[in-house]
């Protein structure tokens, strides 16, 4: 069986920043403790193409969002499908990162 740190690298190892994996990590572990305020963000770097900073709000869902739509890639047949469009409309129902998803590579 795996450790949660090294399933941890392994998810968000190729996203984010050695520095942003520990912010996160200590977040995560923070809001599992329930020590997180639901109003505290943290910025995370993204690794590119290209790369970006991002604001989450660790006890939220932004979290399990950022999961679905980098690890799990839950818009990947969608971009296959579009992938000349010059323009990417995000209605607002999170936090924009399936508009940051869309730009990447």
């Amino acid at each position: 069986m795996n450790s949660w740190n090294l399933e941890y690298l392994r998810t968000y190892g190729p996203l984010l920043s050695c520095s942003s994996l520990l912010r996160y990590r200590r977040a995560m572990i923070r809001d599992r403790n329930a020590e997180v305020p639901f109003d505290e963000t943290i910025e995370l770097k993204m690794k590119g193409p290209p790369p970006r900073v991002i604001t989450i709000r660790p006890s939220s869902n932004d979290g399990y969002t950022l999961r679905e739509i980098f690890v799990q890639e839950v818009y990947a047949n969608v971009r296959k499908h579009v992938s000349d469009a010059g323009c990417v409309m995000d209605l607002g129902t999170n936090i924009g990162l399936a508009s940051v998803y869309f730009i990447s590579q």
